[in-house]
């Protein structure tokens, strides 16, 4: 017996052995056939795509000039037309904190004459937005005051459109009556207080509408709470008018 026992213990201790050096022998082969590498064969990283390219700025020209009331820019963007989506023109009286968009033009737009509310300074910037969507800003060019005061700075492109808001407990009424040579689409948005610009962080989107004259009944979310309405209007020059910000009045 004792013999037995001794030739099984060591048939499976040669077992043994054997099978944990083929492991062996096949662990770095199995290494090697995940990774896909071969020795002295550098491994390669998942591929990563290009970020967009910036715009050149030494390529790309704004130019600003002011009479009176009015600014005439024009601009030279290195961009091909075809890859631009759309050309933003903002302004700022005091800074990129403060800016307002005052016209969207199509890609093939090199000029623009702006009118100016008053006769303090401005700066303007072109955001260019690519077919990709990526943002790309021109700028900021500055237009001293006026200290002439040749402008008149009155507002009769807003004093055109007309709007009226009325409302029940919890239905705003809203009416608007603008001039169809000037009006080409028309975006409302709902605030919960009044802001001196208008603000997309507590804004509401309540309708975009292609109608120059209509009305619309807007559900308001609480009877109990004051509601102030803003209207951005985009003319078929494609400057943008906004309005606002306008109570909720009962009737």
């Amino acid at each position: 017996m004792n013999i037995i026992k001794k030739i099984t213990l060591i048939v499976t201790i040669a077992l043994t052995s054997a099978a944990f050096l083929a492991s062996c022998s096949k662990e770095p082969a199995k290494e090697a056939q995940v990774k896909g590498v071969k020795k002295g064969q550098k491994t390669s990283g998942p591929a990563k795509a290009n970020p967009p390219a910036a715009l050149d700025a030494s390529k790309n020209i704004l130019n600003a000039t002011r009479s009176g009331q009015y600014v005439d820019l024009n601009w030279q963007i290195e961009m091909p037309a075809s890859k631009i989506k759309r050309i933003n023109v903002v302004r700022s009286s005091v800074g990129m904190n403060q800016r307002m968009t005052v016209s969207v033009l199509d890609s093939k737009t090199t000029h623009y004459r702006d009118s100016l509310p008053d006769g303090n300074a401005q700066q303007y910037w072109l955001v260019v937005v690519d077919t990709s969507g990526k943002n790309s800003r021109i700028g900021p060019v500055r237009v001293d005051r006026d200290p002439s005061g040749l402008g008149r700075y009155v507002k009769p492109e807003e004093d055109k459109f007309k709007v009226a808001i009325t409302r029940a407990d919890d239905i705003a009424t809203l009416k608007w009556d603008f001039p169809e040579a000037d009006c080409k689409t028309v975006t409302v948005t709902r605030l919960p207080r009044p802001t001196a610009r208008r603000s997309k962080t507590v804004s509401t989107h309540v309708i975009t509408s292609m109608e120059c004259k209509a009305q619309y009944a807007d559900t308001l979310p609480d009877s109990n709470a004051d509601y102030w309405y803003w209207f951005k209007i985009t003319t078929k020059s494609s400057a943008i008018i906004l309005k606002g910000p306008i109570k909720t009045e009962y009737n």
